[in-house]
């Protein structure tokens, strides 16, 4: 007789099976896998561009110092920048201040833009955030030497 039996088509099909539920299984965990490294890529690009505008700016500015807005705080810098305009960098105290749909419990990296007056002080207006809500900053600190 020529032909399969009933026997062997069930033992092709259950293996037929079986490799295309490993095949399914593992082209789900490479996507998962995927989605997880690009957010982690979309997060260090964010902070990137973040830390390489402030260096930047603090590069080609003058009068450096961590005192008037700042209050002597750690996490707080403030300068004139190449536009003789008073820049401010701090952390945020809580994720009010950042950018919507940040997560309650993260804080971000804020930037004000000000006018310096002619006492040598700075006139500020409202803080934006520098990262997005994807980026969570738990710890900033800027040393002023020199």
């Amino acid at each position: 007789m020529k032909g399969f039996s009933l026997i062997e088509i069930l033992i092709a099909v259950a293996i037929f099976t079986f490799v295309a539920m490993l095949s399914i299984g593992s082209l789900l965990i490479l996507t998962t896998a995927e989605k997880r490294v690009a957010g982690i890529q979309t997060s260090q690009d964010n902070v990137r561009f973040a830390v390489e505008a402030m260096a930047r700016e603090i590069r080609t500015g003058a009068l450096y110092r961590k005192d008037d807005h700042c209050g002597g705080s750690i996490d707080c810098f403030q300068f004139t920048n190449a536009s003789k305009n008073g820049i401010v960098y701090k952390l945020s105290s809580d994720s009010t201040q950042c950018s919507p749909g940040t997560p309650s419990d993260s804080r971000c990296l804020l930037k004000s833009l000000g006018e310096v007056q002619p006492d040598g002080s700075f006139l500020f207006s409202t803080f934006n955030p520098l990262t997005g809500s994807d980026v969570s900053i738990d710890d900033l600190r800027f040393l002023l030497s020199g």
